[in-house]
């Protein structure tokens, strides 16, 4: 085998991402139902944190997306080459940096979409 090779194989996926915990015990079964009740809660923030941080999991645990501490959002955007994940990721940088809340029905929508694209 080349070194590339030995590297892809040798990928472990971080323990964390964007400062949240991937491992798939440190979440909830049912992510997407999880984060409706949250919504439903009025906790639309954590709801949208759920949504990412499952989706970082997924993608780094089950879709083989090698993800590195080193990357930005941008990066792990282009990496996933997922166009629900794009979106997700706008909707967490507006409420993460620029402090805009989503509204009740973005996330319902997201959380609906995460079902779909991670069945």
């Amino acid at each position: 085998p080349r070194a590339g090779d030995a590297r892809r194989e040798a990928y472990e996926p971080p323990p964390a991402l964007f400062g949240m915990q991937l491992a798939p015990d440190t979440l909830p079964a049912d992510v997407p139902e999880a984060a409706a009740r949250l919504a439903a809660s009025g906790r639309l923030r954590d709801a949208l944190s759920l949504l990412y941080r499952g989706a970082l999991s997924e993608l780094v645990h089950k879709r083989g997306v090698q993800l590195l501490a080193s990357h930005t959002e941008g990066e792990a955007v282009r990496l996933a080459r997922m166009a629900y994940f794009a979106v997700l990721v706008d909707a967490w940088r507006r409420c993460a940096y620029a402090k805009r809340l989503p509204s009740k029905d973005e996330v319902e929508q997201l959380t609906k979409k995460y079902s779909e694209t991670f069945a």
